[in-house]
C-alpha cells in the first residue's frame, strides 16, 4: 500500500507498511496499545478527542433530539419552547470548545443542532397561536369581595395573547388574588375580563365580551357580576376555562345526552310482522358509531318485559313484532284489546349492534299509545344501548299504524286527529259532563231549547245558561 511516517515530538520518522499486519492479523498502526492518556482538548480538526469529550457530543445529540420529539408530541408554552431552546444553546456553547471538531468529524455541528431544536420550537409556538385559545390554567375563581359590593378572584395563571390578533402569541402570566374589586354601577351585569395589559395583567370590567366581540384578543373572560342597589354582589364564575378540553366536552355530551341516535336506523314494515332498521349513526359521547342495516326477518331480536319482581326481566328471541301482547307487569303478558294498540320500544347496543324491543305497557287507543311515555328498561340497556324508535302497531297486526323515531320525536304526545281515539270518553264524576251520542244530543237540544226575542236560552237537564248573546 503505502509507507507511513511515525513521529514523537521531534523524534522520528519512523517507518512502517500500512498494509503489513501484527501477528494477530490487525493491520499496523502508528501507535498500538493498551490506552492513550490526552491531557490536552483537540484544537484542530485532525486532533483525537478524549472519552468525556465524546461522550458530551453524544448526550448532547441525544438531548436535543429528545427536545424536538418532545415537541412534536406535546403542547408547550412559548415561553418554556423557547426557554428550553436556549437552554439547549448555553449547554451546547459551554463544551463547543471542547466538541467542536468531533461534532464536525460527525458532520453534526452544535449550531446545527440548536439551529434544528429553536427552528421545532418556532414551529410548536406557530401552531399553538394558531390552533389553541388563550385560557385560565390555574385559579381565576370569582367570588364577593371582603369589602360590601366588591368581589374578588383567586391568585391565577393563564395563558393570553400579547397582541390583539386571533393567532397572537400565546404567553403565560400570573395575578396575585384581586380582592375589592368595585362594581361600576348598580344593577348591570359586568363580564369580568383578565387582560394583559402589556404584559403587566390587570382585572377589569366590561359590559360586553370583547374577545367574542372581535375587540380586543388580549383580554378573556373570568366569569360575570353584578351589584343590586342595596349592594347585594351576584357572580358567576366560568370564563375561558379550556385546558383538557375534549375530555370536558365528551363529558359533557355523556351527561346530557349519554348514547343517542343521530341519523338513520329508520324502523320500517317488512315481510310479515317483521321490521328492518336502516343504517344510521349514534354517538357515545363525541365517539361516532355507525348502525349497519338490520331485518328481523333473517336476525332475531331479543323481546324484553318485567318478570313479575319489578326488578329483573324475562327476555326471549323473536322475529317478529308480537301486536297482540303487552306488558302488564305481572310475569306474563297481557291481551291488547280488539281495536287498542301496543308500543314496542326498539334499542340497539352501540357496539355489538344487536337489536332489543321493550314491551309497551297498556292496551291503548291510538292517541294514547302516541303519548305514552318510554318505560323502563333494564341497565344494559341503559349502559350500552341507544333508543331508535317506538313502534305502535294494532291488535290486528299485519301493519304499523305509526312509527315514532327518537331524532324526531321527544314521546310526549302528539295532537289527536281523530275524536274518538281520546281514552275515557265515558267516564266522568258525578255532575260532570259524560260523552253524548248523537242521538242524546239531539234530544237534550230539542227538550231544552227556546229562542226568545233573538235571545238563545238552553238548559241542559234541569241546568239553565242565562243570556248567550249571539
Amino acid at each position: 500500500m503505502a509507507e507511513k511516517e511515525v513521529w514523537i515530538g521531534s523524534l522520528g520518522p519512523a517507518l512502517y507498511e500500512d498494509d503489513d499486519i501484527y501477528e494477530d492479523g490487525v493491520t499496523l498502526r502508528s501507535f498500538r496499545g493498551d490506552q492513550m492518556y490526552l491531557e490536552d482538548a483537540p484544537i484542530t480538526d485532525n486532533e483525537a478527542s478524549r472519552k468525556f469529550e465524546t461522550d458530551v457530543i453524544e448526550s448532547n445529540v441525544d438531548s436535543v433530539a429528545s427536545n424536538l420529539s418532545e415537541a412534536d408530541s406535546a403542547v408547550l408554552s412559548n415561553s418554556e419552547n423557547i426557554s428550553g431552546a436556549d437552554s439547549k444553546g448555553v449547554s451546547s456553547g459551554s463544551n463547543a470548545d471542547g466538541v467542536e471538531s468531533e461534532a464536525d468529524s460527525k458532520d453534526i455541528s452544535q449550531s446545527t443542532l440548536i439551529s434544528s431544536a429553536l427552528s421545532e420550537a418556532v414551529l410548536v409556538r406557530d401552531v399553538e397561536n394558531y390552533a389553541d385559545s388563550p385560557m385560565v390554567l390555574t385559579g381565576g375563581v370569582v367570588s364577593e369581595g371582603s369589602s360590601v359590593g366588591t368581589f374578588k378572584v383567586t391568585a391565577l395563571t393563564a395563558l393570553l395573547r400579547a397582541t390583539h390578533s386571533v393567532t397572537g402569541v400565546l404567553t403565560k402570566v400570573s395575578l396575585a388574588e384581586q380582592d375589592d374589586q368595585v362594581i361600576d354601577a348598580a344593577n348591570i351585569t359586568y363580564f369580568i375580563m383578565l387582560d394583559y395589559n402589556g404584559g403587566t395583567p390587570l382585572i377589569d370590567l366590561s359590559t360586553t365580551q370583547p374577545y367574542y366581540g372581535e375587540t380586543d384578543y388580549t383580554q378573556i373572560p373570568l366569569g360575570k357580576v353584578m351589584k343590586d342597589s342595596s349592594n347585594n354582589v351576584h357572580y358567576i364564575s366560568g370564563g375561558f376555562r379550556f385546558q383538557d378540553g375534549v375530555n370536558k366536552l365528551h363529558r359533557r355530551a355523556k351527561t346530557l345526552r349519554d348514547h343517542e341516535l343521530a341519523s338513520g336506523s329508520t324502523l320500517a314494515y317488512s315481510g310479515t310482522n317483521n321490521f328492518t332498521s336502516a343504517a344510521g349513526v349514534a354517538y357515545s359521547g363525541i365517539n361516532r358509531t355507525p348502525f349497519a342495516l338490520f331485518n328481523s326477518g333473517s336476525t332475531q331480536f331479543t323481546y324484553l318485559r318485567d318478570d313479575g319482581s319489578h326488578v329483573a326481566w324475562t327476555e326471549s328471541l323473536s322475529n317478529v313484532i308480537d301486536f297482540a301482547h303487552y306488558d302488564d307487569l305481572d310475569g306474563t303478558l297481557g291481551n291488547v284489546g280488539v281495536g287498542r294498540y301496543g308500543c314496542h320500544w326498539v334499542y340497539r347496543h352501540i357496539d355489538d349492534g344487536d337489536v332489543y324491543v321493550v314491551y309497551g305497557r297498556g292496551s291503548y287507543k291510538l292517541a294514547e299509545a302516541e303519548q305514552a311515555s318510554e318505560p323502563p328498561k333494564p341497565d344494559h340497556l341503559t349502559d350500552f344501548g341507544c333508543l331508535l324508535g317506538c313502534i305502535i302497531a294494532p291488535q290486528a297486526g299485519g301493519s304499523f299504524t305509526t312509527i315514532q323515531m327518537v331524532t324526531d320525536t321527544f314521546f310526549s304526545g302528539t295532537s289527536v286527529a281523530d275524536h274518538n281515539q281520546l281514552g275515557s270518553l265515558q267516564g266522568g264524576d258525578t255532575n260532570e259532563y259524560y260523552h253524548m251520542t248523537s242521538a242524546n244530543h239531539s234530544n237534550a237540544i230539542l227538550a231544552t231549547s227556546k229562542i226568545d226575542s233573538g235571545v238563545i236560552r238552553i238548559s241542559l237537564l234541569e241546568s239553565k245558561v242565562d243570556s248567550l248573546h249571539p
